[in-house]
């Protein structure tokens, strides 16, 4: 539950960027077995460089900016996987997300990592960085191909001066850069293949929610040295305080808050309500309703936060009336946090000669919860406002097609991929994924 304020504020983060035609990839290479000092590596190693924000673009950049040792990190990234920092060839900036910066390390003898770095913006920094860590670690010996991690750092007292994660570099292509121009049964496979991955995923069981640590990072939060214990091939896990931004953004972590481990559905619902009538309650003051159609309504006057109390306590009364009766749908189980086609890498597998996920990834802000709080179609697969998809109805391409102008016949094709995606991930959720078909 949160305000309108805080879903505009949070919304801010991922606004509306112009961005630059040019590619994002800047290089930095060393000679062949050199050691020198790379103080002099680009700023734009630092600086946010894919592209403008039409509002706070100032404010934006500003918290994307991280400043690290670009020596350091190459010679911990080489460390993590037995090697030294002579055996370094490149370092260069490959992407640029929404709360971190990705770069590409290259050996000389070819061997490709990935290093991690989180923006400043990133929240809550020491919990985002050790859960996503233990959560790849968990899913990756469940079976789920995700990317193996060689080293992390969720604290900047380090050489490098920064938060980090290093990672398997997975070779192959994001869906959604391929999938326009896939046949129905190369789409429908992928599809079927992804709901299969989500079968197996949703069907782990936990004792609890919350989010994913390993028992010794849990351990080094003095705060927080408490969480529901898992083991697996010898490895020990803790449930511990969810992770997702909302209950951290702001002001907000500095509450001392029941973010979980949840111990039943009941307080999976209740901790966001609470975790805003703590915020409102400490840090709430009179202001205008954000919308601005609103605020003839309120006669321009600023409006006390003793309001939204008022509806969150409301709001607590009936929350354990929204849990269903169905005990499946209460139980905890974890799902991908962001499960769009842009997190899912595919590859032409040698043996088949068929398009297979071969990884999915960014789990940061991976959380449990109730199996009916998890559930929905991903924003970029689900097509509700068609009545074609609503039904279920198969796809089909107008038969009229070739008489289209390409004005037209461009949008038909756009409407046909989009029923195409959602009918499939629905009948392949039916078919392979009960737990969560019963829950949409």
């Amino acid at each position: 539950m949160q305000s309108s304020l805080t879903r505009a504020r949070f919304s801010s983060l991922r606004s509306a960027r112009l961005y630059f035609p040019s590619s994002i990839r800047t290089s930095l290479h060393l000679p062949r077995r050199a050691s020198s000092s790379v103080s002099s590596s680009p700023r734009n190693f630092f600086e946010y460089t894919s592209g403008l924000w039409l509002v706070n673009n100032d404010l934006r950049l500003a918290e994307r900016k991280r400043e690290f040792d670009v020596r350091e990190l190459r010679r911990l990234a080489a460390q993590s996987v037995n090697r030294k920092l002579q055996d370094v060839e490149a370092i260069e900036k490959l992407d640029e997300g929404g709360f971190n910066r990705v770069f590409l390390i290259t050996m000389h003898d070819g061997f490709q990592m990935i290093a991690r770095i989180p923006y400043p913006v990133l929240v809550p920094k020491f919990h985002a960085i050790a859960s996503e860590v233990a959560t790849m670690g968990f899913l990756r010996a469940h079976g789920l191909p995700v990317p193996k991690v060689y080293g992390y750092s969720p604290t900047s007292d380090n050489a490098a001066k920064t938060e980090y994660i290093f990672m398997e570099f997975v070779k192959g292509t994001k869906f959604a850069d391929v999938w326009l121009q896939l046949k129905e049964a190369d789409l429908a496979s992928i599809l079927r293949q992804l709901v299969k991955l989500e079968s197996l995923m949703m069907s782990i069981p936990f004792p609890a929610g919350g989010s994913l640590y390993f028992a010794d990072d849990l351990e080094k939060m003095a705060a927080e040295k408490t969480g529901i214990s898992i083991s697996l091939n010898g490895q020990r896990f803790c449930i511990g305080p969810d992770v997702r931004v909302h209950m951290w953004f702001g002001q907000r972590s500095q509450l001392d808050l029941n973010r979980g481990p949840y111990q039943n559905a009941e307080e999976a619902l209740a901790a966001a309500a609470l975790k805003e009538i703590a915020y409102l309650e400490r840090f709430g003051r009179p202001l205008l309703p954000f919308q601005r159609g609103r605020r003839e309504a309120y006669n321009y006057e600023k409006q006390s936060p003793l309001d939204h109390i008022e509806n969150l306590q409301r709001y607590l009364l009936i929350a354990p009336s929204l849990i269903p009766d169905n005990p499946s749908l209460r139980e905890f189980c974890i799902r991908h946090p962001d499960l769009q086609p842009s997190n899912v890498m595919v590859s032409t597998s040698p043996d088949s000669g068929q398009l297979e996920i071969v990884s999915l990834i960014d789990w940061q802000q991976a959380s449990i919860l109730p199996r009916f709080l998890l559930a929905g179609i991903p924003d970029e697969i689900q097509n509700y406002n068609d009545p074609i998809s609503m039904h279920l109805i198969p796809p089909v391409f107008p038969s009229d097609a070739d008489k289209m102008d390409e004005a037209d016949l461009s949008q038909a094709k756009v409407t046909h991929h989009d029923r195409l995606v959602h009918f499939h991930y629905a009948k392949g959720t039916e078919e392979y994924n009960k737990v969560h078909h019963d829950a949409l």
